[in-house]
């Protein structure tokens, strides 16, 4: 998920910047704006000309100095003045800027939690209340192969869409070859699909030769509303992209030879209390 800072942050930084510029404007004004600063030129009709022939004192023109050179002191204290505070009042937009992003990664961690617990909640519900089992099919025809009578249960409160149906599959003498699959569409709620599948040519069926009885393990890969689900045997998971390759893609695996179509059945006792 994206982290945003939110437009608190923005808003922080342009108050900073807005209340600097007023800072340094008001504090940094000389407050006397008619009085030169020593060595500039002397404001337009601020000094008369010296009669003919009078002679100026001699304390006169150092005067004049001397106060230039206070103005100039005053001034620069208040542009100092101006930008201190100016510094003072970006800090303080800085640190809040800080509070609210600190308070944004707070609220993501939240809501990463919230989601973490929302899958975990309905991985629990759909762990058993989806289930695939199957029957061994033994009976052939021209067009029906003999195989497994496999059967998808949905007993969730909602609609899982894209269903696919995999199994492992060995080659005569006992080696692997890989997994097959058969996409079967839609389970709705408190309905069951079934059909017939076959090995395809040259293969059979993998059975778990460590069992009393070997059977075939089947694998479902389904989607239930905006999340991706691999049931694996006892183990139903999301897919996401950290563990989307247990599932190839639809399409790469080599079909299941059926003869039958899917069929429809509703399931009793099935509740909405979850």
């Amino acid at each position: 998920m994206k982290r945003d800072r939110g437009p608190d942050v923005g808003h922080a930084l342009l108050i900073g910047m807005v209340a600097g510029a007023a800072a340094t404007m008001l504090w940094g004004r000389p407050r006397h704006a008619g009085t030169p600063l020593a060595g500039g030129p002397a404001p337009t009709g601020a000094t008369e000309p010296a009669p003919s022939g009078a002679t100026a004192g001699p304390a006169t023109a150092p005067a004049a100095a001397g106060n230039g050179a206070v103005e100039e002191l005053r001034a620069s204290k208040s542009q100092a003045r101006g930008t201190w505070i100016s510094a003072a009042v970006a800090t303080v937009a800085l640190l809040a800027s800080l509070f609210t992003l600190s308070g944004q990664v707070r609220i993501n961690a939240q809501q990463i939690d919230l989601n973490t617990e929302a899958d975990k909640r309905a991985a629990q519900v759909y762990a058993s209340r989806v289930a695939v089992w199957y029957t061994d099919g033994l009976d052939a025809t021209s067009t029906t192969p003999a195989g497994l009578d496999v059967t998808v249960q949905n007993m969730s409160p909602a609609t899982i869409d894209n269903v696919r149906i995999i199994a492992s599959l060995t080659t005569a003498a006992g080696a692997g070859a890989g997994d097959a699959e058969i996409a079967i569409g839609a389970v709705r709620p408190c309905s069951a699909s079934a059909l017939r599948i076959g090995a395809p040519p040259g293969t059979r069926f993998h059975r778990d030769t460590d069992a009393v009885t070997p059977q075939v393990q089947l694998k479902l890969a389904f989607t239930e509303t905006n999340r991706d689900w691999y049931l694996d045997g006892a183990n139903l998971v999301t897919l996401d992209d950290t563990n989307r390759h247990l599932v190839p893609p639809y399409g790469v695996l080599p079909p299941f030879p059926t003869g039958r179509k899917v069929t429809t059945s509703q399931v009793a006792d099935c509740g909405e209390a979850f």
